[in-house]
């Protein structure tokens, strides 16, 4: 985890802007806890809006599309020395994640693709957004992982309302996925205590995240394909 970190972390300190000056423990935590938010909420937005095309959706085609658009996203978050361009990059990353997911599910699965990527991403959207509210009231538990991991669960309650409400067929691969994914995050965002809290570190620390999370979300097709050949 946290694939990108500790020496350009240090190396964008050089420069004295605004990016770099020290903010508050809530601050630090409210910027890179709200940017992963954000990105899964446009993930949930582009399922809903593209639910019922997934199925026309080429999977190989849209995979290679994806690839592009992720090492182009990497790039931007990597490389490029400016902050907004970090969050550009992590944009890239994360929001074709779900549709990506979706249509590989598609293949194996007689379940919907759409259905079970959007299960998925509602529950990891609650568990961020419990988690970042909790990190910018209680900033002093951050570097706590069992701690931040009890409030993550508070999360998965309005996603199992949401859920309900919704009348989907609950996969259980789906919520297993969310979760590794949810944990990924909470990991993350303990482990972003350590580095000193500038607005350009936050937004490292959530490109980290969303790279994990990018990883961590194919594997609900890779376990569906696993279930699929049992």
């Amino acid at each position: 985890m946290n694939l990108f970190e500790t020496g350009r972390k240090r190396d964008r300190l050089k420069d004295d802007s605004v990016f770099d000056r020290e903010i508050s423990a809530r601050i630090f935590n409210l910027i890179q806890g709200s940017i992963v938010v954000i990105g899964w909420a446009i993930n949930l937005l582009l399922l809903i809006c593209f639910q019922d095309y997934m199925k026309s959706l080429n999977p190989i085609i849209l995979g290679l599309l994806y690839i592009t658009v992720f090492i182009s996203g990497v790039v931007l978050a990597t490389v490029v020395p400016y902050a907004f361009m970090m969050i550009i990059g992590y944009f890239m990353i994360v929001a074709p994640v779900g549709i990506v997911a979706a249509s590989v599910i598609d293949l194996f699965s007689e379940k919907s693709g759409a259905e079970v990527a959007l299960q998925a991403v509602v529950v990891v959207l609650c568990v961020t957004a419990v988690v970042t509210f909790f990190a910018c009231i209680c900033p002093d538990y951050c570097d706590k992982l069992l701690p931040m991991l009890g409030i993550g669960s508070i999360g998965q309650v309005p996603a199992a309302a949401i859920t309900s409400l919704a009348g989907w067929d609950v996969s259980i691969w789906a919520w297993l996925a969310a979760l590794f994914i949810s944990f990924c995050f909470i990991y993350d965002m303990a482990h972003s205590q350590i580095f000193s809290r500038t607005v350009k570190h936050a937004v490292d620390c959530a490109v980290d995240i969303c790279v994990d999370t990018a990883f961590a979300i194919i594997r609900i097709p890779v376990a569906l394909i696993g279930l699929y050949l049992e």
